[in-house]
C-alpha cells in the first residue's frame, strides 16, 4: 500500500511552497485559506485519494486562480507522484483548464494518452503497489545519472556518440513518460528531417558567402539541401557532416547549428534577429531556454520579466543583474551554446580581428631602419663586446 501521510501531493502540503513568501503574496486574496477547503465539495478538486487516516482532496480548481496554481503546480512536480494519481489527476485538470480557458501545459498531453476513465474518482491507495512506485522512482533516479554523465561526456564524444547516447536515453524516458532537455532530445535519431535544417543550411550559405567569399560552396550546400528530400535523415546527417570537414566548418560550431542538431533539432527559430550566423544560434538558443526553463524564468523574473524576456532576449539579457545573467549562462550551457560576446564571432568581428594580424605580420615584415652607429652596437654585442651599450661605450 502506498502510504500518504505526510507525503507531499500537491502546494497545499509544500511547505516549501506555503513559506515563499513571494509566491503567497502574488495569491493572496485570490484563494481560498486552506483550512476552509473543508467546506467545499469533492467536485473542487482533482486528485481524490483514500487513504488510512480518511480522504486526501488535492488540487483544487474551484476557481480560474486556483486551478492556475494547481496546474503550475502539477506541471512542475507531477514526477514526484506515484503514475496512477498523476493519470487520475491530469484528467481533471485539463478538464478545468478547458473550462476557464487556461491554456494546459505540455505534458498534459503525454499523460492524458496514457490514462484511462474512472469508473470510481476516489483512487483507494490500497491499491496502489508502493514497490511498483519505488521501482518506477529507481528507473527515473537511474535515467537521471544517465543523462548527467551523456551531458558532462557531450563535448568529448564524437556525433555517432551523441546519437547513440541520446537516442537510447529518449527511448527510457519515453517508457518512464518522463521529459528530457533538449540537448539529448535534440540529439535522439529520427527519420524525419527537423524544422530547424532550412535555417541551418542558410545559415551556412551566408557564412561561405559573406565571410570567406566561399560562392562555389555556397551552392553545393544549397543543391545539398534540395538533394535532402530525396534521403532519409541520418543520411543527411551524414552528407552534412562531410560538408562542414571539407570546407573546415567544424571548428565554427559556437556560430553554426552542428549537423545532427541541425538535421535532428526539433524546434525551428521562433526570433527575428536573424541577420548574421551569431544571430542564427543566439536565436536558436534563447528560444530553447524559454521553452525548456520556462517555469523556473517565470518564478524568477515573474510574468512580466518573462514577457520582457520572451520579446527581446538579446536586450534583456544586456540590461538583467549579474546574477540573473549567470543564471541564463547555465541554461545557454545544457543547451551546448554560450551566451557571452566573448565567445560569439560576427563577420564584422573577424574582419577586424584579420584586419589587425595583416597590420601586424606587415610590422614584423618591415622592421624600423636605424641608424650606422646602431647597427655597429648591435655587431659588437653579438661578438660578445659587454663594453657597449645600446648607445655606445660604457660610461668609465
Amino acid at each position: 500500500m502506498l502510504k500518504l501521510a505526510g507525503k507531499i501531493l500537491d502546494f497545499t502540503d509544500d511547505p516549501a511552497f506555503i513559506n515563499d513568501r513571494r509566491k503567497m503574496a502574488m495569491i493572496e486574496g485570490k484563494l481560498l485559506p486552506f483550512e476552509k477547503h473543508a467546506s467545499l465539495p469533492n467536485e473542487a478538486f482533482a486528485l481524490l485519494v483514500e487513504g488510512r487516516t480518511g480522504l486526501f482532496r488535492r488540487y483544487p480548481i474551484y476557481s480560474k486562480t486556483a486551478t492556475a496554481v494547481s496546474v503550475g503546480y502539477f506541471d512542475e512536480h507531477h514526477q514526484d507522484l506515484h503514475p496512477t494519481l498523476q493519470q487520475a489527476a491530469v484528467v481533471k485538470l485539463a478538464e478545468a483548464c478547458k473550462y476557464y480557458g487556461l491554456t494546459s501545459p505540455a505534458s498534459f498531453s503525454k499523460l492524458a494518452e496514457s490514462s484511462t476513465p474512472q469508473v470510481d474518482r476516489i483512487i483507494r491507495a490500497v491499491d496502489l503497489s508502493s514497490t511498483e512506485h519505488a521501482t518506477y522512482m529507481s528507473k527515473k533516479a537511474a535515467l537521471l545519472h544517465l543523462q548527467h554523465q551523456y551531458e558532462n561526456r557531450f563535448r568529448d564524444m564524437t556525433n555517432s556518440e551523441r546519437i547513440e547516447r541520446a537516442t537510447a536515453l529518449c527511448k527510457i524516458a519515453s517508457n518512464l513518460k518522463t521529459d528530457l532537455p533538449t540537448r539529448v532530445t535534440d540529439y535522439s535519431e529520427k527519420q524525419a528531417i527537423g524544422p530547424l535544417f532550412p535555417q541551418a543550411v542558410d545559415a551556412r550559405i551566408r557564412h561561405l558567402a559573406i565571410t570567406r567569399n566561399n560562392k562555389v560552396a555556397a551552392y553545393e550546400i544549397a543543391s545539398l539541401a534540395t538533394l535532402s528530400k530525396l534521403s532519409s535523415a541520418p543520411e543527411v546527417v551524414s552528407l552534412l557532416e562531410a560538408f562542414d570537414i571539407k570546407h573546415g566548418l567544424t571548428d565554427n560550431y559556437v556560430n553554426l547549428v552542428d549537423p545532427v542538431r541541425a538535421v535532428y533539432g526539433g524546434h525551428k527559430l521562433a526570433f527575428s534577429a536573424m541577420g548574421t550566423p551569431k544571430d542564427d544560434i543566439r536565436a536558436y538558443t534563447w528560444q530553447t531556454i524559454a521553452l525548456q526553463f520556462e517555469q523556473d524564468l517565470r518564478r524568477v523574473l515573474t510574468e512580466k520579466g518573462l514577457g520582457s524576456f520572451k520579446a527581446d532576449p538579446e536586450k534583456f539579457y544586456k540590461n538583467t543583474s549579474p546574477a540573473v545573467k549567470k543564471m541564463l549562462d547555465n541554461m545557454a550551457s545544457s543547451v551546448s551554446t554560450h551566451l557571452g560576446d566573448r565567445d560569439v564571432k560576427s563577420p564584422d568581428d573577424l574582419k577586424n580581428v584579420n584586419e589587425r594580424l595583416s597590420k601586424r605580420k606587415g610590422e614584423l615584415a618591415a622592421p624600423k631602419p636605424t641608424s650606422a652607429k646602431e647597427d655597429q652596437v648591435h655587431r659588437d654585442t653579438a661578438k660578445g663586446d659587454k663594453t657597449l651599450s645600446r648607445t655606445g661605450p660604457a660610461a668609465k
